[in-house]
């Protein structure tokens, strides 16, 4: 059998007509190369009922070899144009010398040292070799198109596409979006008694395909049309079909969920979205998709997999996958997030009770002139000394300015220490409503269960999310057994500030239990911040506070601001 392509399932159909001594040969050829070059007689294992039938291996006499655009070999498995070699080649085609030169060449193929030029045939054939070194044909390389600068081989698609069993027929082309850039669009016809579900179809091609040979739309068609020589009639292909929107409208509610939405609305060009709606079916494609990840690693410093977001395409389920990516559940996170890269200084910030760099987002929205790079949560009793080297890492040399927001003063003034011990300086301690530890100390049950309370439900204000809270409530735990065994000890040369809960600044004057009057040979300051602690990054309490931040960070003068020997506004001194 020879001249036309057919599907693996037709050759096995076939063998099993024949009688047993039957041998059924699958030949490919061509005239420049004297007709049959390759041929294959099974077996079939292995191979899926719906793909093209290998052209097999070269005939004694013939050499094949598939190559790259620079004339090289590839390895199995990779796409490449099909050269053939050997006594069968011919000469060259009669009275057209210039087609001749660029089809029947003189090349050396290899790097070996007994490599030697040889005449071989450019089929124009794109095929690749399996694990078995047998050879796969996928299509035509002048069928190639470009889509955003990539290669694309849209026979490579389609063959993919011939492997979905509920598709009787497919065919991809090239067609323009409504911004007029090139898009693939596949078009297929269900199997009898099939029912197509393009959102798995997708995830299927994200398995054995590169993003950008995915294509961005599918639309289902009773037919394909024909020409008169049994080909697709590209021609006749309807416009891309977009299904109705019907889908319901759930708002987003947690902090990645409307995060995500408002990706979407820029990547897309779209004004409503909810979480039951489809990436895809909203206009994006396997480019755009490439665009939100690169949106979304920058926010939340993670790597996102592509295959993690071609498995879910809806915005819930893209927003769940960043949830666990941040809390563990999948591989990606980092250590750290970064808010508003190379603004000016560098501000660290360390992580509250919940262990989450997030919560100084809108902080930073309020601080663009600083670069915040916020810490979240490591585990382990070495903590203090793997901050320290990200922030080596991060800043190599100049003054360091820290911040923490409740347990992040108290793991921010360990931090500094060690940095100072490693010959760093620290200019600035900034404690956001955290009493100093005097003592390694054990936490009583009753103070447990009332801490995890309050988070809980700052947690669910702030993200929406019941899964995070539980993830961050455990973390919590942990984070607060280090802080009661970690004693603030010891002097730093830093300016110490603390800003503290509206109604708690008079708990930090110098001897109180929580005071961090003592704890730096430079100057220590009380600012009486807005809103309780729960509160105090909070819009309505966060402007006064991120002045008071500001301030400290520039040095400049503040109402209300207690220095190392000065006085409250309305209140009672502050003793060093």
């Amino acid at each position: 059998m020879g001249s036309d392509t057919w599907k693996v399932e037709e050759y096995d159909r076939l063998r099993a007509l024949c009688a047993p001594e039957t041998r059924l040969v699958n030949s490919y050829g061509l005239t420049e190369a004297t007709i049959d070059s390759t041929y294959f007689e099974g077996p079939t294992d292995g191979l899926e009922p719906s793909m093209t039938v290998p052209i097999g291996r070269p005939f004694p006499g013939t050499e094949l070899y598939i190559v790259d655009e620079h004339g090289e070999p590839v390895p199995p498995g990779v796409t490449g144009e099909l050269w053939i070699g050997g006594t069968g080649v011919a000469t060259g085609y009669l009275g057209d010398p210039e087609q001749t030169a660029h089809r029947f060449i003189a090349r050396t193929v290899g790097r070996r040292s007994d490599a030697r030029p040889v005449r071989l045939y450019r089929t124009g054939d794109l095929a690749r070799w399996d694990s078995a070194g047998c050879v796969h044909l996928l299509g035509r390389a002048d069928a190639q198109v470009k889509v955003r600068g990539h290669r694309v081989e849209l026979g490579e698609v389609e063959s993919r596409l011939a492997q979905w069993p509920a598709l009787s027929q497919a065919v991809v082309a090239l067609r323009p979006d409504e911004h007029g850039e090139s898009t693939l669009c596949a078009y297929g016809v269900a199997a009898p008694g099939a029912e197509l579900d393009w959102r798995q179809l997708r995830r299927h091609l994200a398995e054995h395909l590169p993003t950008h040979l995915i294509p961005s739309s599918f639309t289902e068609l009773p037919e394909l049309s024909l020409t008169s020589s049994g080909k697709v009639d590209l021609a006749a292909l309807p416009a891309p079909r977009r299904a109705p929107d019907d889908t319901p409208h759930d708002p987003p509610v947690t902090l990645y969920e409307t995060r995500m939405a408002d990706h979407w609305r820029a990547v897309l060009g779209v004004e409503r979205v909810g979480l039951q709606h489809d990436f895809f079916e909203s206009g994006g494609s396997s480019v755009k998709l490439i665009e939100l990840i690169h949106h979304l690693q920058n926010e939340f410093n993670l790597t996102i997999p592509v295959s993690h977001l071609f498995r879910v395409t809806t915005l819930h389920g893209m927003a769940r996958t960043v949830e666990h990516i941040i809390t563990g559940r999948l591989p990606g996170a980092q250590p750290w997030l970064r808010f508003n890269p190379a603004a000016g200084p560098v501000v660290f910030c360390f992580p509250p009770a919940g262990g989450h760099g997030l919560v100084y987002r809108i902080l930073a929205t309020r601080l663009p002139e600083y670069e915040l790079v916020a810490f979240n949560y490591l585990t382990g009793d070495d903590k203090t000394a793997r901050y320290a080297d990200l922030i080596e890492s991060l800043q190599p040399q100049g003054p360091c300015e820290l911040l923490g927001y409740s347990l992040g003063g108290n793991l921010a003034f360990e931090v500094a220490k060690e940095l100072e011990y490693r010959g760093r300086e620290v200019r600035d301690i900034v404690v956001l409503d955290s009493y100093r530890v005097p003592a390694a100390h054990s936490i009583g049950d009753e103070h447990l269960e009332e801490f995890e309370r309050e988070l809980r439900e700052h947690l669910r204000k702030h993200t929406g999310s019941e899964e995070l809270t539980q993830e961050t409530l455990a973390q919590a735990r942990d984070y607060i057994g280090f802080c009661a065994g970690t004693p603030n000890l010891g002097t730093v040369r830093a300016a110490v500030t603390v800003i503290s809960d509206e109604h708690k600044a008079a708990l930090y004057a110098a001897g109180e239990p929580g005071s961090w009057h003592g704890s730096s040979t430079g100057p220590t300051e009380v600012l009486p911040g807005s809103g309780e602690h729960a509160d105090m990054l909070d819009p309505g309490h966060l402007e006064r506070n991120v002045g008071l931040v500001r301030a400290v960070l520039n040095r400049g003068p503040v109402e209300g601001r207690v220095g190392a020997f000065g006085a409250a506004t309305g209140g009672e001194t502050r003793g060093a």
